[in-house]
C-alpha cells in the first residue's frame, strides 16, 4: 500500500509502513523515494540530471542550496532525494547500502533518467558510489550514470558511528522523559555531547513538539537507524572489487579536518574507480557541504564541466 502526493508538480512524497511491507513479504524490494525536482526549463539541449543524496538523519531539503546553485550553473534538472527511512520516503526495517542503492537505481529507471550525475554526502555518498559501480558493471555501455561525486566518504568499511548512537540516545531521552523540555533545555542537553552549534541545530530539527501533549516525537525512525548503526550497516562497504574497474569519473571532496576520507583509504578507492580525483577543502570537517558550500559547488561545477566535454 502506498500513498503519493504531488505538490506543484515538483515535490513527490511517498509513505509505506514497515508493517504493511512485511505483511506482503516485500521487505527487500526497492522503495519509491520522495524527492523535490528543481527543473531547468530554458535548456536548448538535454544534459543528464543531477541527483543529490543526503547523509544519515538528513533529508532532501538539506541540499536545496547546493542543488539550486548547481541547477543554475550547470543548466540541468536537479533531483533532491529522500533516502529510505528519511524525510518523506518510506519507512522500512531494512536499512542497507545494497537496498538504498537499489532504491536509487529504481528511481532512475522509473523517471527514465540517463547520463545522470550522482552526488552524495556521507551515507548518501556510499549510496551514490555503490549505485554507480553496480550500474557500470551491469550496463557498461548505457551511461545511465555519467559521473559521481562523493562528499566525505570512501568505498571502505570503517568502525560504527558511535557518536550518532549518542545523538539518538539523547533525542530519545528528550522524547520519552517525564521532564518538560523547552528549547533552552534541549540545547543544553545536546551541548553535553556535541560542541558544534550547527550540528546541535541540525539534531534539534529531527524532533517536533505536539502542541497538545507538549511531548516531542521524532521525524525519523530512530530505532531502525540505531539498529543499522550498531550492526555496522551504516559504516560498512560490501561491494566486492573486480579486475575491471568502474570507468565512471568520480570526484571525492573531503574536509581537511575530517577523517572520513583518510589518506590510507586512497588505495581502496583505486580498487574500484579508474578515474578518480580528490579535492581538499580547508577549515572544514565532515559537514563540509554545510560549512563550505561555495567551495563544494565550485569543485563540482569544474569537475562536471570538464568531464561533460569528453
Amino acid at each position: 500500500m502506498s500513498v503519493g502526493i504531488c505538490v506543484n508538480n515538483i515535490t513527490r512524497c511517498g509513505f509505506h509502513t514497515s508493517r504493511i511491507l512485511r505483511s506482503h513479504g516485500i521487505r527487500n524490494k526497492s522503495l519509491d523515494l520522495a524527492y523535490k525536482l528543481i527543473p531547468y526549463t530554458l535548456k536548448d539541449k538535454n544534459p543528464g540530471p543531477i541527483l543529490i543524496m543526503h547523509g544519515l538523519f538528513g533529508n532532501k531539503m538539506n541540499n536545496r542550496y547546493i542543488g539550486q546553485k548547481l541547477h543554475t550553473r550547470l543548466k540541468r534538472d536537479v533531483y533532491l532525494l529522500d533516502l529510505r527511512n528519511h524525510g518523506e520516503s518510506p519507512i522500512n526495517e531494512e536499512h542497507t547500502y545494497d537496498l538504498m542503492s537499489a532504491d536509487v537505481m529504481n528511481f532512475l529507471k522509473q523517471h527514465g533518467l540517463k547520463d545522470s550525475i550522482l552526488i552524495g554526502h556521507s551515507m548518501g555518498a556510499k549510496v551514490a558510489m555503490e549505485a554507480t559501480i553496480l550500474e557500470d558493471r551491469k550496463h557498461p555501455k548505457e551511461d545511465m550514470v555519467k559521473m559521481c561525486v562523493s562528499i566525505e566518504n570512501a568505498p571502505v568499511t570503517t568502525l560504527p558511528l558511535g557518536k550518532f548512537i549518542k545523538y539518538i540516545d539523547v533525542l530519545n531521552h528528550i522524547i520519552y522523559s517525564s521532564e518538560e523540555y523547552g528549547n533552552k533545555e534541549i540545547t543544553e542537553k545536546l551541548a553535553e555531547i556535541e560542541d558544534n552549534l550547527m550540528v546541535r541545530q541540525f539534531l534539534k530539527s529531527l524532533i517536533k513538539r505536539d502542541p497538545q501533549t507538549k511531548k516531542y516525537k521524532s521525524k525519523i525512525p530512530l530505532e531502525i537507524l540505531k539498529k543499522a548503526i550498531i550492526s555496522g550497516k551504516i559504516s560498512e562497504w560490501t561491494v566486492l572489487a573486480q579486475d575491471r574497474l568502474c570507468n565512471v569519473p568520480i570526484l571525492f571532496i573531503r574536509g581537511v579536518n575530517s577523517g572520513f576520507i583518510a589518506d590510507e583509504y586512497i588505495h581502496g578507492i583505486s580498487q574500484y574507480f579508474s578515474q578518480f580525483e580528490i579535492r581538499d577543502i580547508n577549515d572544514a570537517g565532515h559537514w563540509v557541504n554545510a560549512e563550505k558550500p561555495e567551495e563544494c559547488i565550485e569543485n563540482i561545477v569544474e569537475f562536471v564541466e570538464r568531464h561533460g566535454e569528453e
